[in-house]
């Protein structure tokens, strides 16, 4: 491409540097330093702001891989968006081309945030990464039949991926992420409910990864067997440092890293440091750990795909259903097991409130452990039907979760932070401790409308435009200090870290044309009866339920 940079190597995790500290060139950092954390690097790339604002159709339209002069309706004809791009001011910025290839994960969130006003574009999706999906085991790409990928990068082209692979040992595709395979049932599930197609879309053949035929179908029972297969076995790492399986008695869905190379987190946030305890050590990577979004995410899969069967079975002879009735059976008893463990295991209250903490993770002894931290995450579940209903029990921790959010140490100017504010390892522009991303907190503002609280829905999506309209473009992330107004990152620094004997990125530019806040964009533009996309109707701007307005006045009083 034009302007790309060739990409250096990286120093590797594992080797210590030279015993030097920058920190007086970054003076703002110094009261979030911890003890043994030295700043090893300091980078300030010149990145220009464009004059123009900014379209988000036209940047959906670039990620979907449509020329400039073609048209709308060809959104989702030449395949998934891709995750991210550079505007054209700074497209010779490597550190903001980072992502300009297929993730299972993201493509997957743009298309469903989209899939009612450009529904092809959902099922293009399925259709690429249903040829990509697992069909054999192979531990440096932690390739598993019926599982999604994380990321996809031809290694024979792509310096990027000839350098991971050099570094860490990646094999390419990649498949550790353990949250894009949940996503692939919800958004086969949302296909079939939605389209004109309806269940007939099981039917769609493919060329698998294997060159043989498949059907969705296919592609939607193999998935849940890995999903089910991962809620009736963990893997943890034993006395010999090999990874093995032993049963999983709670029936989360967990990750863990097959080998030593590989990611770590294998959710959305995966930082490596994003998983951690209270007193900020690290959460313990030798057994599984499970995230509380995830969870959440595989309810509604459990639920999608019986749903999905059950449909299949109208159009079934009777003697034929059986097989069918079992598994909407063994899905729906998943997903209330799912739902009790959510409910008994995530749940605090303490001196900061009632929240859903960030996940588990397991002693030595495989003894479930709370991630006591307040995350963005919790969030996520009011976007699930997994706080669904007016169970006393739900309406109080639903409302319990939205008063978290809505904190002081939570609410930042662009939205809600990824970490709060007073946790030990928040740092205002870290990638999954501190900063706003602002996908993140339009999927809570999404849960927040589903709920009847349009006031407090409305206000963060105002957070968001405002972050947009600031920077004429739209960034993955942006700081989530105390600053009255929306501010990006413009360094890149690194510490070295002498506690875990590593190397870490602690800040970053964040990508400019992110695929996520796009969809988002595009989404909620469309919502609020935008005239030039053809809609009049409007969502209200305060609750209409006068005891959710009433908590919309508690937590956030300056709106309505």
């Amino acid at each position: 491409m034009e302007g790309k940079q060739e990409i250096q190597p990286m120093q590797p995790i594992s080797e210590k540097p030279a015993a030097l500290d920058r920190r007086a060139e970054v003076p703002d950092f110094i009261p979030f330093l911890k003890p043994g954390e030295r700043v090893i690097n300091v980078e300030t790339p010149i990145i220009k702001t464009p004059n123009e604002y900014p379209s988000s159709l036209k940047a959906l339209k670039i990620l979907a891989g449509v020329d400039v002069g073609g048209s709308f309706r060809e959104i989702g004809l030449h395949g998934p968006s891709v995750a991210s791009r550079a505007v054209k001011e700074n497209e010779g910025i490597e550190a903001l081309r980072k992502f300009e290839v297929l993730f299972g994960r993201d493509s997957l969130r743009v298309a469903l945030d989209v899939s009612d006003h450009y529904p092809e574009l959902l099922k293009t999706t399925i259709l690429n990464l249903a040829q990509l999906q697992g069909v054999r085991e192979n531990i440096k790409s932690e390739e598993q039949v019926g599982r999604i990928i994380h990321e996809y990068r031809d290694p024979a082209t792509d310096s990027i991926a000839q350098r991971i692979t050099q570094e860490h040992g990646w094999e390419w595709p990649y498949y550790a992420s353990v949250d894009a395979t949940v996503s692939y049932v919800n958004a086969i599930s949302e296909y079939c409910k939605k389209s004109s197609e309806g269940i007939n879309f099981l039917n769609q053949q493919f060329l698998g990864k294997d060159g043989q035929e498949h059907t969705i179908g296919d592609s939607l029972k193999t998935a849940t067997s890995w999903i089910k297969h991962r809620m009736d076995y963990r893997m943890i790492e034993n006395e010999n440092g090999e990874n093995v399986e032993v049963k999983n008695e709670e029936g989360l869905i967990e990750s863990k890293a097959l080998f030593k190379g590989s990611h770590q987190n294998q959710v959305w946030k995966d930082s490596w440091d994003s998983y951690h305890h209270k007193d900020g050590t690290m959460a313990n990577h030798k057994q599984g750990i499970a995230s509380i979004e995830v969870q959440a995410q595989a309810f509604d899969a459990m639920l999608g795909a019986s749903e999905t069967y059950e449909k299949l079975m109208e159009a079934l002879p009777g003697g034929q259903r059986q097989v069918y009735k079992d598994e909407v059976m063994d899905f729906k008893k998943r997903a209330e097991n799912l739902k009790k463990m959510v409910m008994e295991k995530f749940w605090v209250e303490d001196e900061k409130g009632g929240y859903f903490v960030l996940g588990t993770d397991r002693d030595d002894n495989g003894i479930l452990r709370q991630l006591k931290i307040r995350t963005s995450n919790m969030g996520h579940l009011l976007n699930s039907r997994i706080l669904d209903g007016d169970d006393p029990e739900i309406l109080d921790k639903r409302n319990k979760v939205i008063k978290t959010l809505f904190s002081k140490e939570m609410l930042a100017a662009s939205g809600i932070r990824t970490l709060a504010s007073d946790e030990v390892r928040f740092w205002p522009g870290r990638y999954h401790n501190g900063n706003v991303w602002l996908w993140d907190t339009y999927y809570i503002s999404q849960g927040l409308e589903r709920h009847g609280f349009y006031g407090l829905s409305a206000e963060l999506n105002r957070r968001i435009w405002s972050v947009v309209d600031k920077f004429h473009k739209f960034p993955e992330f942006a700081r989530g200090g105390d600053e009255p107004e929306p501010m990006l990152n413009t360094r890149i620094v690194d510490l070295w870290d002498e506690t875990n004997n590593r190397r870490n990125r602690i800040e970053q530019p964040p990508q400019e044309i992110q695929a996520w806040t796009v969809a988002a964009m595009v989404d909620a533009k469309y919502k609020r009866g935008n005239q030039v996309l053809g809609r009049q109707e409007r969502l209200p701007t305060v609750a209409i339920d006068q005891d959710k307005r009433q908590l919309e006045e508690e937590v956030f009083p300056s709106r309505t």
